[in-house]
């Protein structure tokens, strides 16, 4: 990264940082809730990336094997994305009923569960299992580069099967606790599996971007050709449509039985002007990306694939923002509290990132699918 793309990020962080410590004493709800967000969105992007590297050596993926180092570092900023996350749940009595309201009969029964103590314990472990397997994973795969040891693709592959295996149970604990159990009251079975499906498009987003600007930049020069890009297209465009698929059947369920404990939340978002988010969440996460990328020229387009790419960022953001705010606020607010601590993180992130990557060599050379994946046609 240049040096004044370096202190321009900076800056912006700085000033974020600011107004987000001067939301807190203005607008504490708010502000807390946009540092959720914040969070939640930041530490989705390492973790997407740590699931894309597991799920390639878990698939024996071999088209990726040039690519990897890039969700390799967007992993490798985790415990960032930890330290925001805790931070943001610090701030728990201002997001969660369940902290301070002792005389709910609801709540009462889930007192077991939703305690503060044992609520911030279980964060830490969450956070430090996915910080353990992001650091064993990435560093077995710095060391292949240095050994040349064919072995340890079967170390990574071994790693990679029991971090997706806690990943499915923590992760799902973890959407429960720290977005779900803003509204309380409320519950969904497909909750955990919508979160992820989020996530993991964000994160394919996010690999898109970096990749493509590697490519201009003269990195992955001869590095990403058409085929990865084509391949890149696809997951895009499949979990968009999963994405939405979830999205449907959490609605259409909860629509079908028509329980109060669980309209509630619909009944909710579609009120009022929170109604017109609500759609507009749909076309910007699936809608115009189904559109876009279903022609097989487009998803071997750059420019197209960096334009949806952004926009489902965006989107990503977008769908965090419904899934917070509404249990929050009566109405939408979407101003400098909420830009604020975005402003703060994501450029720190990106200079993350970027760091992470340079750290090393742009592609694992000693893996024994670089071949496949440099010479991959599809």
């Amino acid at each position: 990264m240049h040096e004044n793309s370096k202190r321009i990020l900076l800056a912006i962080a700085a000033v974020g940082g600011l107004l987000t410590l001067i939301g807190w004493f203005a607008s504490t709800e708010r502000t807390s809730a946009g540092v959720l967000v914040a969070a939640m969105l930041v530490l989705g992007m390492s973790l997407g990336g740590l699931a894309f590297v597991a799920f390639g050596y878990v698939t024996r993926a071999g088209w990726s094997t040039a690519l990897r180092r890039v969700p390799e570092a967007m992993a490798a900023t985790l415990p960032f994305g930890a330290g925001l996350t805790l931070i943001a749940l610090a701030f728990g009595p201002f997001l969660y009923e369940w902290m301070h309201d002792h005389h709910d009969p609801i709540l009462a029964k889930k007192a077991a569960w939703l305690s503060t103590g044992f609520f911030y314990v279980r964060a830490v472990v969450y956070l430090g299992v996915w910080m353990l397997f992001a650091r064993a994973i990435r560093r077995v795969s710095l060391r292949q580069d240095e050994t040349g040891d064919v072995g340890a693709t079967g170390t990574n592959l071994r790693l990679s099967t029991i971090f997706l295996i806690c990943f499915a149970l923590t992760f799902s604990f973890a959407c429960f606790d720290w977005i779900m159990s803003i509204e309380a009251h409320w519950f969904s079975t497909v909750y955990a599996v919508y979160c992820f499906s989020g996530l993991f498009l964000a994160a394919i987003a996010a690999i898109t971007i970096f990749s493509i600007l590697l490519r201009r930049q003269g990195t992955f020069a001869g590095v990403l050709r058409e085929d990865h890009l084509h391949d890149l297209g696809k997951l895009t465009l499949g979990f968009s449509t999963f994405w939405a698929y979830i999205w449907f059947c959490q609605y259409m369920l909860i629509w079908y039985s028509n329980m109060p404990e669980e309209t509630s939340y619909y009944v909710t978002r579609f009120g009022g002007a929170w109604g017109p988010l609500m759609i507009a969440n749909v076309v910007v996460n699936w809608l115009i990306p189904f559109i876009v990328l279903l022609p097989r020229p487009a998803k071997r387009d750059e420019g197209r694939m960096m334009a949806v790419a952004v926009l489902l960022l965006v989107g990503r953001v977008f769908d965090l923002y419904l899934l917070v705010q509404p249990g929050l606020l009566d109405s939408p607010a979407f101003g400098l509290w909420e830009l604020a601590p975005l402003a703060a993180t994501v450029p720190v992130a990106i200079i993350l990132v970027s760091r992470a990557f340079f750290s090393a060599a742009p592609v694992p050379k000693s893996d024994p699918m670089l071949g496949e994946s440099l010479h991959y046609h599809n």
